[in-house]
């Protein structure tokens, strides 16, 4: 009996040691919130079956105690017994009989509590298989954490290579950015040099214009009806007269090959397209070239003839700067055909738009010698009885330089009686 006391102590020892076993894994194993909620009930319940385990040492020790006492009383009885067995055989039975009902009633203990320690045992195996299913969630949870991990891992990875790309596109854009202010700068260099020299440029290409339509007029000199007005409308270059001339003796000899005239007069009275295209030479002879003009023998008669309607086709600055190159151009002939070709001029002025603008007069005039002065105005008025603002203009530089003179007179009648006229 004291054997099989100490063999159910043993295996409480044993339980006892597996649940704390048990209890130390779960214990070390990681845990979040709810793995350890179970284990704080888990060790609620080792609790309970240790302090199960201490009452039922308890009892054990109560009943080895019990037994003990029993044992020794057994002794003495046994003794007695013997001592007294053959006059005592009455009591012996009754002992005997004692002895069962108390071996049953111990049976019966040791069959409750083996009864109670196999049933701790399940519901110890049912924690530990608990356990074990709380580790096998802790494990798979851990598993999917570090699935988890890996794709949180993985998707760093992802950001950092994207943060790398947006480093690489920010840093080529800041490179982008440098070169295109550099552009600019050069676009806005060029653009400066571009408006400084914007006037050189457009007078550039307006030369490259004029030198292809003078080219042009060279080559089809019946075009001067479209190209007139654009060469009207430019300032021309001296050395541009040669195109203009070769164009207008181009255009001669193509009209007197085509009409089969013998001459330049004949074609002129007979034929108006040529007439109108020659206007057209004429009037940019004097505009741009009457100082050229003047001096070529086969242009100077058709100019002089020509001056009153030329002089029509001015405006003011062309009248101003057509006087001077006719005062340049017939100071290189001989006297009395520079004051012809004056004279003829200076009615044509009279009789013009321009006749009051006293400096066309002054022009003509203002740098003359008195004497020669004197004789164009006596040729002038001669022919032309509206020549006051010429008579006024040569009158005042006559009293300026020369108040002596016997000039002064007429000049002043001349004025006097044709005002009196108008």
């Amino acid at each position: 009996m004291k054997t099989r006391s100490r063999s159910y102590v043993f295996r409480l020892t044993v339980l006892a040691m597996m649940v704390s076993a048990e209890v130390g894994c779960i214990m070390a194993a990681p845990r979040n919130n709810t793995i350890a909620d179970r284990i704080d009930s888990l060790n609620v319940r080792v609790d309970n079956i240790e302090r199960e385990a201490a009452f039922m040492k308890k009892e054990q020790q109560i009943v080895d105690k019990s037994l003990h006492r029993i044992d020794e009383h057994t002794e003495k009885n046994y003794a007695a017994v013997s001592n007294q067995i053959a006059s005592s055989s009455h009591i012996i039975s009754a002992w005997g009989i004692a002895i069962s009902v108390l071996s049953a009633f111990l049976t019966l203990f040791g069959i409750a509590f083996g009864y109670y320690i196999n049933r701790m045992w399940k519901k110890i195996n049912e924690m530990q298989q608990n356990a074990t299913q709380l580790m096998s969630d802790w494990d798979r949870k851990m598993a999917e954490i570090s699935e988890e991990q890996q794709r949180v891992s993985a998707t760093q990875g992802e950001i950092v290579k994207l943060q790398n790309k947006i480093n690489t596109d920010a840093a080529q854009i800041d490179k982008n950015l440098q070169e295109g202010e550099k552009q600019l700068e050069t676009l806005q260099e060029l653009y400066g040099n571009f408006r400084e020299n914007s006037s050189k440029i457009y007078t550039h290409l307006r030369r490259e214009e004029t030198k292809y339509l003078l080219t042009r007029l060279e080559e089809i000199p019946e075009d001067i009806a479209n190209i007139c007005d654009s060469l009207l409308s430019r300032t021309l270059e001296a050395s541009d007269f040669a195109y203009v001339l070769n164009g207008y003796h181009n255009l001669i000899q193509r009209y007197l090959d085509m009409t089969q005239m013998k001459s330049v007069q004949e074609l002129r009275l007979a034929n108006s397209s040529f007439r109108k295209k020659e206007d057209l030479y004429l009037i940019v002879f004097a505009q741009h070239f009457l100082r050229q003009a003047i001096l070529e023998d086969d242009l100077r008669e058709v100019i002089r003839n020509g001056f009153a309607r030329l002089i029509s086709c001015y405006y003011k600055n062309d009248a101003e700067q057509s006087t001077k190159d006719l005062k340049a151009g017939v100071a290189q002939l001989e006297p009395d055909l520079r004051m012809s070709i004056l004279k003829d001029y200076t009615k044509a002025l009279s009789e013009s738009k321009f006749a009051n603008f006293k400096e066309l007069y002054e022009i003509l005039v203002g740098d003359m010698e008195m004497d020669e002065m004197i004789s164009l105005w006596d040729r002038v008025i001669g022919e032309e009885k509206n020549a006051i603002c010429f008579t006024e203009v040569c009158l005042a530089i006559l009293l300026q330089n020369r108040p002596e003179s016997d000039k002064i007179e007429p000049m002043q009648k001349y004025i006097t009686d044709a005002q009196a006229q108008h």
